[in-house]
C-alpha cells in the first residue's frame, strides 16, 4: 500500500506544480498586456499633444504680423529746371524728415503709410540778390505691399495713392506770393535688397513713380486739371542686426527726386515748378 500512496503523492505534486506554472504564465501575460496598454495610452497622449502643439504653431504663424517703423533724414539740395533770367538762388542743402509705419503678414502682404516734409530757404544772388525763396514740400503715400525673398534677395513691390504738394514762394519777389502744385494720384514703387556676406551688410535700391492730378497756381493764376509726374530713386548700403525681439536696420543712401509740371514751368522771372532734389539720406528702421 505504501508504493501506490507514494506514487499518488508524486503525481499530485507534479499536477500542482504544473498548475502553478500555468498560473504564473497567465499572470505574466496579463501583466505584459497591461504594460502594453499603458504604453499605448501614453503614446496616444503624446501624439495628441504633438498635434495640438503643431496646430497651435501653425495658427500662430498664420496670425503672425510684422510691424515696422522707419525714420529718414533727407539732406537734399533743391534745383529748378528753368532759370532763364540768369543767376538765381543758392541751391544749398536742406534737411527734411520722412516717417514710415507699416505691417506685413507671414505671406508677405502688407500696408504702409509714408509722410515726407521739407521746408528750407534759398538766398538769392545776381538778378535775385537780396531775395529769399521759401520751399515747402509735403508728400503722403499709402501703399499696399508685397514682399518676396529669393536666395540672398529681398524684393518689395508696392502700389497705392499719393498726395503731393510742392511749392515755393517769397514775400519780396515781384509779384509776391507762391507758386505751387497740389494733387492726388497713383504711385508705384519697387525695392531690392541684396545681402553682402554674413555680417548684416546689404545693398539697397528703390525706385518710385507717381502721377498726380490736381491744380497748379502761380502767384494767383490758377490752372485746373493739371498733371504732375514725379520720380524718386535711392541707392546705397544698409546694415542689419538683431536687437532683442526686434531687428534694427540702418541705411545710408543717395536720393534723387524730379517733379515735373508744364503748367507754370516757363515763367517771366525764370522760375518754374519743374524742380528736383538730390543728396544723401540716412535712415533707421525697427521691425518687430
Amino acid at each position: 500500500m505504501r508504493t501506490p500512496t507514494l506514487l499518488a503523492l508524486v503525481v499530485m505534486g507534479l499536477l500542482s506544480s504544473s498548475a502553478q506554472s500555468e498560473d504564473l504564465s497567465y499572470s505574466a501575460l496579463v501583466g505584459r498586456l497591461e504594460t502594453l496598454e499603458a504604453e499605448l495610452a501614453q503614446q496616444q497622449s503624446e501624439f495628441a499633444s504633438f498635434r495640438a502643439s503643431v496646430a497651435g504653431q501653425e495658427a500662430c504663424e498664420c496670425s503672425a504680423r510684422s510691424w515696422y517703423g522707419d525714420y529718414e533724414m533727407t539732406i537734399l539740395r533743391p534745383f529748378f529746371s528753368d532759370l532763364a533770367a540768369g543767376p538765381g538762388f543758392h541751391e544749398d542743402f536742406g534737411i527734411g524728415h520722412r516717417f514710415t509705419l507699416g505691417v506685413e503678414n507671414h505671406l508677405g502682404y502688407g500696408v504702409r503709410t509714408r509722410y515726407w516734409m521739407q521746408n528750407q530757404s534759398m538766398e538769392g544772388y545776381g538778378y535775385y540778390v537780396g531775395e529769399t525763396l521759401q520751399i515747402d514740400m509735403d508728400v503722403l503715400d499709402i501703399d499696399l505691399t508685397l514682399r518676396e525673398k529669393f536666395r540672398r534677395w529681398d524684393l518689395l513691390l508696392s502700389g497705392g495713392v499719393r498726395y503731393g504738394r510742392n511749392g515755393y514762394g517769397s514775400d519780396t519777389l515781384l509779384p509776391p506770393g507762391e507758386a505751387k502744385f497740389e494733387g492726388f494720384g497713383p504711385t508705384f514703387s519697387f525695392q531690392a535688397d541684396r545681402k553682402l556676406g554674413c555680417r548684416g551688410l546689404h545693398v539697397i535700391g528703390n525706385f518710385r513713380a507717381s502721377l498726380l492730378f490736381g491744380d497748379a497756381d502761380f502767384f494767383g493764376d490758377t490752372a485746373e486739371g493739371e498733371l504732375s509726374t514725379v520720380f524718386d530713386a535711392q541707392l546705397g548700403l544698409g546694415w542689419q542686426r538683431p536687437l532683442g525681439s526686434a531687428t534694427l536696420d540702418l541705411r545710408a543712401v543717395w536720393e534723387s527726386q524730379v517733379w515735373q509740371n508744364n503748367a507754370i514751368a516757363d515763367t517771366i522771372i525764370g522760375l518754374g515748378t519743374n524742380q528736383g532734389f538730390t543728396g544723401p539720406t540716412v535712415a533707421a528702421e525697427l521691425r518687430f
